[in-house]
């Protein structure tokens, strides 16, 4: 006995080294049995989330699944192992029963195949001993799929197990068991049959021919159908008292075709794919089409598929390759259907001229037998209509480079789109092919070598087989070779020129149009990672996007694009290889015709989130017009592309496009913290802004690097091209340019701790602006003296100053700056204790951003609320809120709210009750605000590092750190910070028994804090000074109902 068995035969059970453990929960046992079901595969986590809670798993749901693994690990061990999106039980296959009734069918087929009748017979009756019941009895919901599929082989095997019986001359001893299944299965022709013969070798014909006539009764009641061929043929026989029914006539040697090539050890991965043709071949639907470009491993896909069902298809198993793309002529229908009638047994004199002849005996062959027919390789719907047979109990698999939408139409067909392996799964593919210790030596090379394959099958094995060819070569070396310019090259075969890459999308490529083909070539030689119909028309000069629809559906059905998403196509890399390799005419055009409607449409969007925002007239030789889209969502569904297609422009001449592209997507990269593409984007802008002479344009280029540099976080870059587009703005007299550097500037001085220096550029951009009736560049400025205001330590003038920044906003129509100003509001009223306006204002400033698809502004926002909610004593809201702002951030890069986020995780931890992990972020903020001179956000890390290095203990840290955060606060004017650096000073004064010290520190944070209005940081002063009742006081002034959960805060957070 093996030392683990899982028996799903029946009951779920686990029996370990003899004795049954018990898997408490039915969640448990759906998860353990969905991982047995696919011993050995990686099972997606939304497949089991699936299985779980019928795809509709509670918010918790991937918490809740890890704890049900967990708790199968206290039980199984390293047996279940954590993969790439999934998880994974790899056990011996004897260990589950359902392997070994499989192992034991398969054993008993070779037996009867071998005339071994009576061995064969033994053998099933061991098999279906270790049936105890139903397949998985009890568990409910998407298990069930599978459970009916054994329970099906069950049956099957049954049914085998009574002809074997029947063909011993046992039919009178099988005769009670064979009527009771009939009773469990009345419509299971197969089944009906055996009792038939079995009532007439027992010389009951009258009870056999009954027996016909109530399932046929039944048949046309409900289905309206007869009974298939095969049973018709015996009733027939049965009526003439036909001597083949005698029991010495039964032939169990007789030919079943079983003509599936061989299968591939190396197959990997595909589990959603095997399940989904599982699935579907024990439905009503009799015919899937695998479909996919050329070498991602259909035919593997589906030769893999039906060497594991075999068993279920007892009458044969029938393929033929179509030759539906291959450099010979495709096989005619009729052609394959002499194939197929050869492999039934048809004498070659009985096989018809025609094909509508051969199908019609094909079909009448196949009637009422359980076969599966895998059709590989065809070129359309007319080349397999004709190869389909009529019987229910057969299944058809299809495969084609083509999408074979008819069979759909036609058919009932089920399409499955097979697309790339995943990165998992092609490196177990690489590893199987060449070998696991010589991948394994080189992990980081054959990871790159993975990418250039693209995770194509094909590509992997032909590189794989040229390597395995040369036992000294590298992957390095293939890696060299491709770095040098061997291109597709590389992907053939030494020797054999017919297999490659490039000769496999050859047949596909010489398919389509020469429109599709000029369509594909300019596709190749763009830099577009994917693409709608109206890029690609204005890339193609098609006159509109549904007549580039019609091209691109025809690359789309030879598998040479593929629509990944709603509307959306994108090509294989080797597939864009290949393509660029095809000459192509007037790209430069095809370039400035890209270029043209990308900016048209960016500027529609940048008008449509901050109409007023500072733009350089767009040159007059534009003709392309802005379609009537969403351009929002436009915007950040083509931002890839716009990048990348800024470097294409340039290399092709096309500068003053280019740069005011860069232009034009200023708002874009601030709203989305793109900064690196921003500031790769801004320098190359500015190189061609320079080699132009263009003035403006070197203006524009600086100004958007210098908010770029500001959101990355280099300040000193940030000050040298603001100051250098302010320059321009001055030289040029372009006053509007000139008040948006003065704020610019001042957002970087406000950071750096030069508060005097952001208040005087503020004050004179705004001066200009009221003077030249500058609405919305006014409003920008006053959002920007809100915050330098409230650091000064004078909320009560930075909420001034933001009410007046929302109403100019709304004035000028300027969504962006409305919502910023909502939260610049809230966070001075937050700093003010006031926390319920504040919440309230936060939530209207992130809804709009959220809604503009402002990303780094709803960040923001999320952040600011994490500190109200925390303020509030809500622990775990904040803590819920403080995950969304680490998975909202997690691919921004704006450094300004990363320190600000890293902060708040400190703050939040903490107040959970880790301290360390607390300590570990507060250490990256404060270190990451020293790298980019940020002190504002700087001193406030500080401040917190210096209270969990308290709360820790190390006194001597605490008071250095708080020395610094002091010094820093005096040095740079951010009188709001005063007060909280003199209260942490004073508890540290505390805690090293210096009373006199810790009360004078106090006193001086208490007025601070008073003077800057710092409601509940008055409180929290109050507290520590000993006087309670007062603190509570000012919380309920301040916060009204949420005063007890305030103070329960406050004093869980001074309590040392």
């Amino acid at each position: 006995m093996v030392p683990v068995e899982l028996r799903i035969l029946g009951p779920l059970e686990l029996w370990q080294d003899g004795d049954r453990v018990d898997i408490a929960g039915v969640h448990r046992q759906k998860l353990l049995a969905e991982l047995a079901i696919n011993l050995g595969e990686n099972v997606p986590t939304p497949r089991l989330s699936e299985v779980l809670w019928n795809s509709n798993p509670p918010a918790t749901g991937q918490q809740q699944l890890q704890r049900h693994v967990y708790a199968l690990r206290q039980v199984l061990g390293s047996a279940i192992t954590t993969e790439p999106g999934g998880y994974r039980l790899t056990l011996p296959p004897e260990s589950v029963d359902a392997h070994r009734f499989a192992t034991r069918i398969q054993e008993a087929r070779s037996l009867r195949n071998s005339g071994l009748v009576e061995e064969a017979a033994a053998e099933l009756v061991a098999a279906l001993a270790l049936w105890r019941g139903p397949a998985l009895t009890g568990l409910k919901g998407p298990l069930r799929a599978e459970a009916e599929r054994l329970d099906d082989q069950r049956l099957t095997a049954r049914e085998d197990w009574f002809e074997l019986q029947i063909s011993l001359g046992g039919h009178a001893d099988v005769l009670a068991e064979l009527s009771e299944e009939v009773e469990w299965h009345p419509s299971r022709e197969r089944l009906i049959g055996h009792l038939m013969l079995a009532l007439y070798r027992c010389g009951r014909q009258a009870d056999a021919l009954t027996a016909y006539q109530r399932l046929r009764n039944r048949l046309l009641k409900e289905l309206g159908l007869e009974p298939g061929e095969q049973l018709r043929t015996l009733h027939t026989a049965i009526l003439r008292h036909d001597p083949a029914l005698n029991p010495n006539s039964s032939d169990w040697s007789a030919h079943v075709p079983a003509c599936l090539p061989m299968d591939l050890a190396s197959f990997v991965g595909r589990a959603d794919e095997l399940r989904s043709l599982t699935s579907t071949a024990g439905s009503p639907i009799r015919l899937a089409a695998i479909t996919g470009t050329a070498g991602v491993g259909k035919t593997a896909l589906a030769v893999r598929w039906a060497h594991a069902v075999r068993d279920d298809f007892p009458d044969g198993q029938l393929y033929v390759d179509l030759r539906g793309h291959a450099p010979t002529p495709a096989m005619s229908a009729s052609d394959a259907l002499s194939v197929f009638l050869r492999a039934l047994g048809t004498a070659p004199d009985r096989v018809p001229d025609g094909a509508d002849a051969r199908a019609a005996l094909f079909r009448s062959t196949v009637d009422g037998k359980r076969m599966l027919v895998v059709l590989d390789n065809a070129a359309s719907v007319e080349q397999v209509n004709l190869l389909l047979p009529g019987s229910p109990n057969c299944f058809v698999v299809v495969t084609s480079r083509n999408a074979l939408t008819g069979l759909g139409v036609h058919h009932d067909a089920i399409r499955i789109g097979l697309d790339v392996l995943s990165d998992d799964e092609a490196f177990t593919l690489l590893r199987h092919v060449l070998g696991g210790p010589r991948v394994d030596a080189e992990a980081a090379e054959a990871g790159q070598l993975l990418r250039l394959c693209g995770n194509l099958p094909l590509a992997m094995r032909i590189v794989a087989a040229n390597l395995a060819n040369r036992p000294q070569g590298t992957i390095a070396d293939t890696l060299r070779s491709l770095a040098e310019g061997d291109g597709l090259d590389l992907f053939s075969v030494e020797g054999e020129p017919r297999i490659s890459v490039r000769a496999a999308l050859d047949l596909s490529y010489r398919t389509v149009s020469p429109d599709a083909q000029r369509m594909l070539a300019l596709l190749g030689a763009s830099p577009l990672a994917d693409f709608d119909c109206a890029t690609v028309a204005a890339l193609t000069g098609t006159p509109d996007a549904r007549s580039a629809l019609s091209v691109l559906s025809v690359l789309e059905s030879a598998h040479l694009v593929h629509q990944h998403q709603p509307g959306r196509y994108r090509m294989h890399d080797l597939v864009k290889l290949y393509a660029s390799e095809q000459p192509v005419t007037g790209l430069r055009d095809a370039v400035g015709d890209l270029l043209e409607h990308y900016l048209v449409h960016t500027d529609a969007a940048a008008t449509k989130l901050a109409p007023n925002m500072h733009r350089e007239a767009r040159p007059t030789t534009i003709t392309a017009v802005a379609a009537d889209v969403d351009v929002v969502s436009w915007l950040t569904t083509e931002s890839n592309n716009l990048v990348a297609a800024i470097g294409w422009a340039r290399d092709h001449r096309h500068e003053l496009l280019a740069t005011h592209l860069i232009d034009a997507l200023r708002m874009f990269f601030w709203m989305n913290s793109l900064t690196r593409d921003w500031i790769s984007t801004g320098h190359t802008g500015l190189a061609m802004a320079q080699e132009l002479g263009d003035a403006r344009l070197q203006s524009a280029m600086h100004r958007t690097l210098g908010l770029a540099y500001y959101y990355f976080g280099d300040h000193r870059r940030a000050l040298e091209h603001n100051l250098d587009s302010l320059a321009f703005c001055e030289a040029l007299g372009d006053t509007s340019g000139a008040v948006a550097m003065h704020t610019n500037i001042a957002m970087v001085c406000n950071n750096s701790g030069m508060l005097t220096e952001s208040i005087s550029h503020l004050e004179e951009g705004i001066a200009i602006a009221a003077r030249e009736g500058f609405a919305d560049k006014e409003s920008s400025a006053h959002l920007a003296l809100s915050a330098a205001r409230g650091y000064q330590g004078n909320l009560r003038l930075a909420v001034e100053e933001a009410i007046r920044a929302f109403d100019m906003a709304q004035q000028a129509g300027n969504p962006s700056h409305e919502a910023q100003a909502q939260l610049v509001h809230a966070w001075a009223l937050t700093r003010m204790g006031y926390l319920h306006q504040a919440e309230v204002l936060n939530a209207a400033g992130r809804h709009a951003h959220h809604k503009n698809g402002n990303r780094g502004g709803e960040l923001m926002g999320l952040i600011h609320l994490t500190e109200q909610r925390l303020a509030a004593g809500d622990l775990r809201a904040a803590q819920e809120l403080i995950e969304q702002v680490l998975e909202l951030g997690a691919d921004q890069s704006d450094h300004v709210n990363e320190i600000n986020a890293l902060t708040a995780f400190a703050r939040v931890t903490h107040a959970s009750g880790d301290v360390d992990t607390a300590l570990a972020a507060c250490h990256r903020g404060v270190d990451r605000a020293q790298e980019i001179g940020n002190l504002r956000a700087g001193t406030e890390a500080l401040l917190l590092l210096a209270e969990l290095q308290l709360a820790t203990g190390d006194i001597t840290e605490a008071s250095t750190t708080a020395a610094t955060a002091l010094e820093q606060v005096e040095r740079s004017g951010q009188l709001l910070l005063s007060g909280d650096a003199h209260q942490v000073a004073a508890r540290i004064m505390s805690a090293a028994g210096d009373a006199a010290s810790a009360h004078a520190h106090l006193t001086t944070a208490l007025a601070a804090h008073r003077q800057s209005g710092q409601r509940l940081r008055e409180a929290a002063d109050l507290i520590l000074l000993g006087d309670p009742d007062a603190a509570a006081d000012v919380c309920h002034e301040a916060v009204d109902d949420w005063a007890p959960d305030v103070l329960r805060h406050l004093h869980a957070t001074l309590t040392p």
